[in-house]
């Protein structure tokens, strides 16, 4: 079985300040070391990330108790975070990931944070993960101290939920849980609907009494109009003979109008250049509405922008504070280093104090030496004198006997000395010498292990920005991804309103949306549809072929099983509205031939529409001879190329038909029901675009996220090469300075052993001098005592 705990990573939890990394290999049953040490605050982290809400279980009261409280040397910090890696390549969690990350984050606000490789969740997600494989809040994966005991001194029915708890089974319970309490809240909606059911039944005499009274006013309203036609008959006929008076009236004053007439010309002419003022003033609004969405889209663009930049603020405020803790770090080590450089520099100083004293002592020394020697040789003088004046033999002789032995003594201790000094000095030259080689070393050492930081600090730097690069990208495509989305919500949102419209029958006239609602509830056999729906027609042709179908835009199409004759009595009655009906029985074939398109003409309509194979016939028989053409222009020239029963619609949406009448005017009539079908299309071409953008741009930011990791591995595996290289520089360096150090010992005592040695062979060479003299001055005093004898 693979090892399914990979690692577990601590930072401000409790006594964890910096960030810690713990990983666990296949073979480790336990965690030891001293009292103090975390080992219990290991076990209560993994705990804690895994969902744990009792602060007893875990040695605390509030959650501010587990969050590092600081110290003398390091503040507090703000946050404590815990993140558990789960080896997840047999799938023995529900998700598909090879591995598992689980961080819970804690603020002193009180705050909790989940998150699920790297997304943030619930709390109750998180625990409806690890129930399904058995590492629950309650399934005491994690057992603390004093459980053990507890659990032995429990009832049966304690120990019995103890016992489900640790099957594993919480997941369900609680499941079984938020079903009861659904069930009661359906319960007491439907109390509350039985309450307002009996609340409104003594209101039902009201309402009869009400639609009676209705009824009643319907009635008397019918009867009114009875009346109303018998009234307004008798004023018809008095107003004919008041007609009759008037148009005599009429002629005297048609005079009058003529004049008038003409003034009334010129204020006509006047209006319609106030007409071509007001046009030209309406393009300028058009043109500035443009330009008050382009603004709308700008501000859309700078406030997604603005939520970029607050996510890389959030971002770059956790990297400050990831960087202070880090400075706090390198702080205390410079404190250290720093603190590690005044001991050292105090102990040089103490050195160099020594050596001052040791040249002072031997300083006094040499004069000391000086003093006794010149007091030597006072005395030598004294003795030669004293010698000179004894008179007697024996006497003279034996003390000379005496300083002879005494010499010789001394001379072969001062031999013994000198030869013990040259032995010494061989022997501090020998250390010197291979302190010197193995400093030679050190050094060569010292520059290859620098020369290696050097690189691995090369690599890491390039690493760095190859990660740095990496994530741009990742934020790039993200930003992408979001603005795809917001894109495809958008589209879904217009394609939901237009479907909403389309199923309300929005936009359309009184009489279309009757029938059409009627047949929709049942109330009409057969099958409606409005000509509308069937129509998809270009934007740029949409207002001439609106122009032209004028009140037959909302015509209602019936199929062979629908009743025309049900659907005209549906629609008697004013408030009935009034419609077109094209029955599927009533078709015809095309108007007219087709011809070849004259230049100077877009087309025939019919051709130009798009449509279902089974609406084509709809569209030739209303569209079969209708001609588009770019402006009126060009109409005059077309109607002697085209059939006579052809006509003609400019794209501003003049008619001109082919037996003479001429529909112009600006009013646009209905042309944005007609654009719904096309707008439905480009809305679902748009939908199917952005999905497929979004899921190539889901699956490169996935790639990227795994690349990612990778590149992070390999980033901590160079950080921890370069650590161990500093360690090992730092070692290098402190045994090279110790190397130094001995070497400067080396030079002081090798010099003070040749100092000896020079010492003793002045010594050596003073007493031989000495003892010649002896050795002279006994025999003078043997010639004096045998001329003394004699």
């Amino acid at each position: 079985m693979p090892q399914l705990l990979k690692s577990l990573e601590l930072q401000g939890y409790k006594t964890f300040a910096s960030h810690s990394v713990m990983e666990f290999a296949g073979n480790i049953t336990a965690i030891v070391g001293p009292n103090g040490s975390g080992k219990s605050n290991v076990a209560d982290a993994m705990r804690w990330v895994l969902g744990e809400q009792s602060y007893s279980l875990m040695r605390a009261k509030k959650t501010e108790d587990i969050i590092f409280s600081g110290s003398e040397r390091r503040a507090r910090a703000g946050m404590a975070s815990a993140t558990v890696v789960f080896n997840n390549e047999d799938n023995w969690l529900p998700i598909d990931y090879s591995e598992v990350s689980i961080t819970r984050r804690a603020y002193r606000d009180g705050q909790n944070v989940y998150l699920l490789n790297g997304q943030r969740v619930r709390l109750k997600d998180i625990n409806e993960l690890l129930g399904k494989s058995g590492l629950a809040e309650r399934t005491y994966t994690v057992i603390g101290q004093g459980l053990v005991d507890a659990a032995l001194s429990l009832n049966p029915e304690e120990r019995r939920r103890f016992f489900e708890e640790a099957a594993g089974i919480q997941l369900y319970r609680s499941r079984r849980q938020e079903a009861i309490n659904r069930l009661d809240s359906t319960r007491r909606n439907m109390d509350r609907a039985l309450d307002i059911l009996s609340e409104i039944k003594p209101r039902l005499r009201s309402l009869e009494r009400q639609a009676k009274r209705v009824q009643d006013y319907d009635r008397i309203s019918a009867d009114l109009q009875l009346l109303l036609r018998d009234w307004y008959g008798y004023h018809w006929h008095n107003t004919q003979q008041e007609i009759k008076f008037v148009s005599d009236i009429y002629k005297s004053r048609e005079d009058t109008f003529k004049k008038i007439g003409a003034k009334q010309a010129a204020i006509e002419k006047r209006i319609a250049e106030e007409r071509i003022k007001l046009f030209e003033i309406r393009e300028k609004l058009n043109q500035w509405h443009g330009e008050s969405s382009g603004f709308h889209q700008e501000r859309e663009r700078v406030l997604r922008r603005l939520a970029v930049m607050d996510e890389r603020k959030r971002s770059l405020q956790n990297q400050r504070v990831e960087i202070d803790s880090n400075l706090n770090r390198l702080l205390e080590e410079q404190k250290l280093i720093t603190e590690r450089y005044e001991k050292y520099q105090g102990e040089c100083i103490h050195l160099r104090l020594e050596v001052a004293e040791a040249k002072k002592k031997a300083e006094d020394a040499k004069e000391l030496m000086k003093v006794r020697l010149a007091e030597r040789a006072v005395l030598d003088n004294k003795i030669r004198t004293i010698r000179k004046e004894i008179t007697k033999d024996e006497t003279s002789q034996v003390r000379q006997k005496a300083g002879i032995n005494e010499l010789n003594n001394r001379l072969a201790s001062l031999n013994e000395s000198k030869k013990v000094s040259g032995d010494n000095l061989q022997r501090e030259e020998k250390k010197l010498a291979e302190g010197e080689i193995k400093l030679a070393k050190l050094k060569v050492e010292l520059d290859s292990v620098e020369k290696f930081v050097q690189e691995l600090t090369y690599e890491l730097e390039n690493h760095q920005e190859l990660v740095i690069a990496l994530e741009n990208d990742i934020q790039e495509i993200n930003n992408q991804r979001n603005e795809a989305t917001f894109a495809l919500t958008r589209a879904q949102t217009q394609l939901k309103v237009l479907e909403d419209a389309e199923h309300s029958f929005s936009g359309m006239s009184q009489g279309p949306q009757t029938l059409l609602k009627s047949a929709k509830a049942g109330q009409l056999q057969g099958k409606y549809r409005a000509l509308n729906t069937i129509l998809d027609v270009p934007a740029e042709y949409e207002v001439a072929i609106a122009a032209y179908l004028g009140e037959i835009i909302d015509a209602v199409i019936l199929n062979n099983n629908a009743d025309v004759m049900e659907a005209l009595s549906l629609l008697e009655g004013k408030e009935k509205g009034r419609t077109a009906l094209l029955p599927i029985k009533n078709k015809r074939e095309k108007r007219g031939e087709k011809i070849q398109v004259p230049t100077g003409c877009i087309g025939c309509i019919s051709e130009l529409i798009q449509c279902d194979a089974s609406d084509e016939e709809y569209i030739k028989m209303l569209f079969g001879n209708v001609y588009l053409v770019e402006d009126r222009g060009q109409v005059s020239n077309l109607q002697v190329k085209l059939p006579p029963s052809s006509d003609i619609v400019t794209l501003d949406g003049e008619i001109f038909r082919n037996d003479g009448v001429i529909i112009a005017g600006n009013d646009q009539g209905n042309s944005g029901v007609i654009s719904r079908p096309r707008q439905k299309r480009e809305l679902l071409e748009e939908i199917v675009s952005l999905e497929s953008l979004i899921n190539k741009l889901a699956a490169q930011s996935g790639k990227d996220e795994k690349k990612l990791q990778g590149m992070l591995a390999t980033k901590h595996q160079l950080q921890e090469k370069l650590r161990d290289k500093e360690l090992k520089h730092s070692e290098v360096e402190k045994l090279n300075q110790q190397m130094a150090v001995e070497l400067q010992h080396l030079y002081e005592r090798l010099q003070f052993h040749r100092d000896q040695q020079n010492n003793l062979i002045t010594q050596v060479t003073g007493s031989e001098s000495e003892l010649e003299q002896l050795q002279k001055m006994s025999s003078l005093s043997n010639e004096l005592i045998n001329n003394h004898r004699q």
